[in-house]
């Protein structure tokens, strides 16, 4: 296994000490993924992870890189149920929908981001303690800011020990300020005191408390489904057959063979838009109030459906194709703590701007929708958080949509901006683009 951070390392020792049944709750960026695949390796047991399904990748992935382990994926309602393998992974609807298959098959679970189950009355939350009653161990994941609303955590509490909070009425009334007019526990009360009860069953720290251990700069590669596969493969086998019919002696051809992965790159770009959706609604909820999320795309069009589909969350777009005053005014708002909690920016803030927070607002998050041919034309977005005057760690995640062109894109990109630190410009899109020719 790769090595883990000291505070790391202290979250497996804590959730071993509570028999393996506790809450991970540490802030977005610090690895709740990684310190529960720890622990699980530590127990030794068949493993379920159930997770979002903008996610079930990405824990396929850390896996494989954690453990050397292929883990499975139990994909739809129909699908045979795996056949060994210490890892299993699916979504919540798809444990909602296949429980009565789960139950009593693994003797330790991962519910990741548990908020899913927060409604005590939904199936999925039914489900979630159906399969648990069978496990010896359980490990709740979440980021979120759990004490604005304690009633989210009750079920995740319930599941866990039964016998400490038996009951959503007691707890409810003690913690939740009792029934609100609408018939909820909406409120907060005694949070000292559930505080201190917490310490024996939770481990939350926040990116702050362990910021001296942090590198200034993390990248995570997200993979992802693109929604629009049909279109990528037909776009695909035209551009495929374009490319064949060029000249690759002919002093246009890289001028020309870029115009047409262009229009591949552009189809993905659509597809990974889409596929974000859920994953940055996920990212919002776990990252909490003060802290904001800058996006990166490419296309215009793209950036547009993005705002359009986040604009719950407040969005502000930061594009050439307004005037400089108008971007100074976004890039404004943007950084107060009041202001917008997302921007989305194009190859515009590329340049001349600080993307960090005003006192009392993070930004240190930065989602990479599209990738660029150079890595120095990435490197020159994340610098807009990573600079001077940046108080937290950077987190950058990139998109990597599963099953196309955009894979071995991404590969070759991370491999030149290892390898050809020397080499800037317009070298490094021929190389990039002379390498992925010979891929496809």
């Amino acid at each position: 296994m790769t090595q883990l951070y000291t505070y790391q390392q202290e979250a497996v020792a804590f959730a071993l000490s509570t028999g393996g049944r506790c809450i991970l709750g540490e802030d977005m960026g610090l690895g709740k993924t990684v310190e529960a695949i720890a622990v699980a390796e530590q127990l030794g047991m068949d493993t379920l992870v159930v997770c979002p399904a903008s996610v079930l990748y990405k824990w396929q992935r850390d896996i494989k890189t954690w453990t050397g382990l292929d883990a499975e994926l139990i994909l739809n309602s129909t699908s045979p149920m795996p056949n060994g393998g210490h890892y299993h992974i699916c979504s919540y609807a798809i444990m909602t929908r296949r429980y009565q298959d789960l139950i009593g098959h693994y003797p330790a679970i991962i519910l990741d981001e548990f908020t899913a189950i927060k409604n005590f009355r939904s199936q999925r939350t039914r489900a979630a303690k159906r399969i648990s009653v069978f496990a010896k161990y359980i490990l709740m994941l979440s980021g979120t800011p759990f004490l604005n609303r304690p009633i989210e955590l009750f079920n995740a509490l319930h599941i866990l020990d039964p016998k400490s909070w038996p009951s959503v009425h007691a707890y409810g009334n003690r913690y939740c300020g009792g029934l609100a007019d609408g018939g909820l526990y909406m409120g907060a009360t005694n949070l000292d005191e559930l505080r201190t009860r917490l310490k024996d069953i939770m481990i939350r720290r926040l990116k702050s408390e362990v910021l001296e251990q942090l590198p200034s700069l993390t990248r995570t590669i997200i993979p992802v489904v693109i929604p629009n596969m049909r279109e990528y493969n037909e776009v695909k086998a035209q551009v495929m057959q374009a490319i064949k019919e060029m000249d690759p002696d002919h002093k246009g051809y890289f001028v020309n063979a870029l115009d047409k992965l262009n229009m591949l790159r552009q189809v993905v770009g659509k597809g990974k838009a889409d596929a974000a959706i859920p994953l940055i609604n996920d990212m919002m909820e776990q990252i909490g109030p003060n802290s904001k999320l800058v996006i990166y795309a490419h296309h215009q069009d793209i950036i547009a459906s993005l705002a359009h589909n986040l604009m719950g969350h407040g969005v502000v777009t930061y594009t050439g194709g307004v005037d400089a005053k108008t971007r100074d005014y976004r890039l404004d708002i943007f950084r107060n703590p009041d202001g917008p909690r997302i921007m989305v920016v194009s190859s515009a803030g590329r340049e001349g701007i600080d993307l960090f927070g005003k006192s009392g607002c993070d930004i240190s998050r930065l989602l990479m929708i599209e990738r660029e041919w150079n890595p120095s034309s990435e490197s020159q977005i994340e610098s807009r958080l990573h600079r001077i005057g940046q108080k937290n760690a950077v987190d950058v995640y990139y998109l990597s949509a599963l099953k196309t062109i955009d894979e071995k894109f991404a590969a070759l990109v991370e491999q030149k901006r290892r390898i050809l630190q020397s080499v800037v410009g317009e070298n490094v899109v021929k190389i990039v683009i002379a390498d992925l020719l010979k891929e496809i």
